[in-house]
């Protein structure tokens, strides 16, 4: 029953805990640390994707 296991490199000490894992590096997940509108993750997003992309309206 290890299928639903979180990998070792995403600790969760509270919820909701979030991470970004660059589509070139997946191996490190960044823990997410900003605000929690979804302004400020939009933000940081597009500060740190790998891929350019176009936000919505609303999520």
């Amino acid at each position: 029953a290890t299928a639903n296991d979180v990998p070792e490199a995403f600790k969760a000490e509270g919820f909701p805990t979030i991470y970004f894992a660059p589509s070139n590096n997946k191996e490190n997940p960044v823990k997410y640390s900003g605000g929690r509108t979804v302004d400020d993750f939009m933000k940081y997003l597009k500060e740190h994707a790998t891929v350019a992309f176009k936000g919505k309206d609303e999520l």
